[in-house]
């Protein structure tokens, strides 16, 4: 029984639906796996959309859409695998973000917007688990996608790597304002 429950509650943490801050104590070792789930949104003059991507054992989750009403409105959801040079590169720079962000004073990014208006700096959520180790990048939009600091330009290099791993674009976006695709 006990190991049933454990399996629902690591079911939960890998599909996202709870977002949790842990301390980073030790080096995860070099082999453990990787994966991360990225959330990005941000307001236009006439909508809110988003972006969000998770990599799974099966393959790279995405989704896209308008968030009307503070509610999501999925326009384009896939499961994809992925070829396993890209996985190969965005685990590398996801590895090197995990290290970084272990250490991160979060008092020195920018806050997350609420995505609520055209002068709202938007959200941007990157989480990165390595073996049982998860760090948390929580901040704006702007923040990377301006790349005011090597965390954020580490970042910003990283969701373009993760934008470009799925065969079509998301809701037709080659660019998410500001942020592209990179092979």
């Amino acid at each position: 029984m006990k190991s049933l429950l454990r399996l629902l509650c690591l079911g939960l943490l890998l599909s996202g639906c709870a977002t949790s801050h842990k301390t980073f104590s030790g080096t995860p070792g070099e082999n453990s796996a990787v994966s991360y789930t990225l959330y990005v949104s941000r307001s236009s003059l006439t909508t809110t959309e988003f972006e969000q991507y998770k990599l799974l054992p099966s393959g790279l989750y995405s989704e896209c859409g308008t968030i009307h009403r503070g509610r999501p409105e999925t326009r384009q959801q896939t499961i994809e695998k992925i070829d396993a040079d890209k996985v190969v590169k965005s685990g590398e720079l996801a590895r090197e973000l995990f290290g970084v962000l272990s250490s991160l004073d979060h008092s020195s990014v920018d806050a997350p917007g609420t995505s609520s208006g055209l002068a709202d700096p938007g959200k941007y959520t990157l989480t990165v688990q390595l073996g049982d180790k998860k760090v948390d990048l929580t901040t704006s939009f702007d923040f990377v996608e301006r790349q005011r600091s090597s965390i954020s330009a580490r970042a910003y290099i990283l969701t373009q790597m993760i934008r470009s791993m799925p065969s079509r674009t998301l809701c037709g976006n080659q660019d998410f304002f500001g942020i592209g695709r990179r092979s």
